[in-house]
């Protein structure tokens, strides 16, 4: 009986270990969840009998799984999800219906949204309506079908307009911009002549990808000046044209403009040569000579 009970701590020593390096190897699988072992105690004698007697040793009682929260996680592709609280997903496959916490999804062949396993991921339809200006999508609760992503893709539209959030530094000791002098201009090749960039994504008509270029600097008490690149070409605001460099050589300069801000740090007027134009807003590119884009469409942003 010694030698059973001691052989028994062992067994639980071994499933202990077993459950535990399960959830070590999994520390990487999505939506695991870990488990705990619990044990019991093994009697000798029936309940009522002599409590002078040793037990029996120990016994595997239940491999618990755990399904507290898990950390979510960013991803790069937009079929991933994630579900925060209680739920699963349901899917489909060949026997009959499963259910899954992992949510890293992608597309097969014909557009249904499926697991690595190839299982289709289930989810009530949207009900069909004439109103085009409905607020939200209600869905069925009836029967579950499978979830496709039609693949057909639309024209292609040109970006038309950006709205950027900046937030410019007030501690940057101004530098004007006279302009007779060229070594004063914001000059996107020489950093010491700015102290702010960002640059922006837009598309063309085609669906081809330019970079706008932002350069700004601060030039005097709430007031900052900037120029916009599209590409390696300067955007021309209709306003400002060549400046003197004081060599003979005209320096190309029409893409500047000012920002003025309230002394509470508010934007309070957009401002290029040719007047003002809507606080938080300036056209860069003159309808009137647009960029022009090899094979497609001229772009006009504001």
């Amino acid at each position: 009986m010694s030698f059973n009970t001691g052989l028994s701590g062992l067994n639980a020593a071994r499933a202990d270990l077993d459950v535990t390096s399960n959830n070590i190897a999994n520390a990487n699988t999505t939506a695991f969840k870990g488990s705990t072992a619990t044990f019991a105690d093994v009697f000798s004698s029936t309940q009522g009998g002599g409590s002078d007697k040793a037990g029996s040793g120990v016994r595997l009682a239940q491999i618990n799984q755990r399904f507290d929260q898990g950390n979510i996680e960013d991803s790069s592709s937009n079929l991933h999800l994630a579900l925060n609280g209680n739920g699963f997903f349901t899917l489909e496959g060949e026997t009959g219906m499963v259910y899954s916490r992992d949510g890293a999804f992608l597309l097969d062949d014909e557009g249904f949204l499926v697991n690595s396993a190839g299982l289709k991921v289930q989810a009530f339809p949207p009900v069909e309506t004439q109103d085009s200006n409905a607020s939200e999508v209600l869905f069925t609760n009836g029967v579950l079908s499978s979830v496709k992503v039609e693949r057909s893709i639309g024209s292609p539209s040109a970006t038309k307009n950006v709205d950027i959030a900046i937030n410019f530094r007030a501690d940057v000791e101004p530098t004007p911009i006279d302009l007779a002098d060229a070594t004063t201009l914001i000059d996107k090749n020489n950093q010491a002549s700015f102290d702010y960039t960002n640059t922006i994504t837009v598309f063309d008509s085609i669906g081809n990808p330019h970079s706008v270029s932002i350069f700004a600097r601060r030039t005097g008490n709430n007031e900052y000046s900037a120029v916009a690149y599209l590409g390696d070409d300067q955007v021309d605001l209709g306003g400002l044209s060549t400046t003197p460099d004081g060599t003979g050589t005209d320096i190309e300069n029409k893409g500047l403009f000012r920002l003025t801000f309230t002394p509470n740090g508010q934007l309070d007027s957009i401002e290029v040569d040719n007047g003002a134009t809507p606080p938080g807003r300036v056209a860069i590119s003159d309808p009137s000579t647009p960029f022009p884009i090899p094979g497609a469409d001229s772009l006009e942003l504001s």
